[in-house]
């Protein structure tokens, strides 16, 4: 079987990266062979329909071809409409069967099961309205700014149902013979979007690494010696907890350092905001933010870390979290559906906490440094093993087959 991989976007990004780690796992399979075109889209459209026309021209002798999206495809499928009109340029182009990854499950339901499950409740909130028989105050109901919140609440159910980006979503769905998604959270937030025959779920892979360092040499060489090291991983985005942690850092023992380990250029006023809460807390100098790790330069602060924060208010799925479970180090997550799925198929891998609250997430923090950290350890490792890259592949491998044996069927 012959399957092409299509890579968008900088090769530093997430999601490229995700897909090349598919392809070259793909190629160890003696069974396969596996055609690749990589391309960064611009602002020039001449240019990006012909380089996607010759990238699906290089994959069209595929049996398939899979493909990474994401609701956030600026830097991928590229932004606004034009996400629409490059995606239509390369499947008009491309004759294969598609098999469609997504990722950053951000859609809401749409016709009247959105108004009644994300407008309703959202517009009830904005005028202070806490159940279907009370009144807002005369004050709320006549007050600007609550009707600025109802105002974005209604433009943002538009544009989730009218905008380029469910466009995008729909046009893709249309055409694509196979849906993936990582977790039964994003598949249910995709329930009035994708034919539920169409659409799997196959979690996260987690890669393998091979450390060339110790903890021991890690923390020498980051100067984190005789420090108790928690880290957040990955762009700095505000729904990742990084003001919860800053928050909780006063209630914590001085020797514990904060590392927020990648790129602090994605939302730079949100960067500034930690830096001046940080100093408004007296615990600025327990903060380090690297910006953009090199692959040597991020092992070292995974190696040097005793404990992962993933404190999501909410999210899809997260490539830090497999970055994390990849080396065994100890995680700390928010309560959330997803992390209750990892615990699923390995029992107490990932703990958790709760409230969302800043004494909640220390409190968590302090418990967990009385653990023993060995014991958490091998429970992560027991979960990487499960969700190796190819065990993934494997499950890969299953519908791409099925795919293959429907568009190619036995003649006997």
């Amino acid at each position: 079987m012959k399957i092409g991989y299509l890579h968008l976007g900088p090769f530093e990004h997430g999601i490229n990266r995700y897909g090349r780690l598919l392809a070259a796992e793909s190629q160890q399979r003696s069974s396969l062979d596996v055609l690749e075109a990589e391309i960064v889209l611009t602002d020039n459209p001449i240019y990006n329909q012909e380089v996607l026309i010759k990238a699906a021209q290089r994959l069209s002798d595929s049996d398939l071809v899979h493909i990474q999206f994401s609701y956030f495809n600026d830097r991928l499928w590229g932004s606004g409409w034009d996400q629409l009109v490059h995606l239509r340029v390369f499947l008009n182009a491309c004759p294969c069967p598609i098999v469609a990854t997504l990722h950053d499950v951000y859609y809401v339901p749409t016709g009247v099961k959105g108004i009644l499950k994300y407008m309703v409740p959202q517009l009830f909130s904005a005028f202070g309205i806490k159940t279907f028989g009370s009144d807002p105050s005369p004050e709320e109901a006549s007050s600007i700014s609550t009707l600025r919140k109802a105002v974005r609440v209604v433009k943002s159910w538009w544009i989730h149902n009218f905008g380029a980006a469910t466009a995008t979503l729909r046009e893709l769905t249309k055409h694509a013979h196979l849906i993936l998604v990582c977790s039964q959270e994003e598949a249910q937030r995709l329930d009035s979007h994708v034919d539920p025959k169409k659409l799997k779920i196959i979690p996260h892979f987690v890669e393998t690494r091979s450390l060339s360092t110790t903890p021991v040499e890690a923390r020498n060489s980051l100067n984190l010696v005789k420090k108790r090291v928690i880290t957040i991983l990955g762009f700095i985005f505000r729904p990742k907890g990084y003001q919860l942690v800053v928050e909780a850092l006063p209630y914590l023992p001085d020797d514990i350092q904060v590392v927020f380990a990648g790129n602090a250029d994605a939302d730079r006023e949100f960067v500034d905001f930690l830096h001046k809460l940080a100093q408004e807390k007296g615990v600025d100098h327990r903060i380090r933010v690297t910006g953009y790790l090199s692959e040597i330069e991020l092992e070292s602060y995974l190696l040097a870390t005793d404990l992962a924060i993933c404190a999501f208010i909410a999210f899809s799925a997260s490539g830090s979290i497999s970055t994390w479970i990849s080396v065994g180090c100890p995680i700390l997550a928010f309560d959330l559906p997803q992390i209750s799925e990892y615990n699923l198929i390995e029992p107490d891998a990932i703990q958790v906490f709760k409230p969302y609250t800043p004494i909640a997430l220390a409190a968590a923090i302090q418990e967990f440094l009385k653990r023993d950290r060995e014991t958490l350890s091998i429970k992560v490792a027991r979960l990487g093993q499960k969700l190796s890259l190819p065990n993934i592949i494997d499950r890969h491998l299953t519908l791409y087959t099925s795919i293959n044996q429907h568009s190619h069927p036995n003649p006997n």
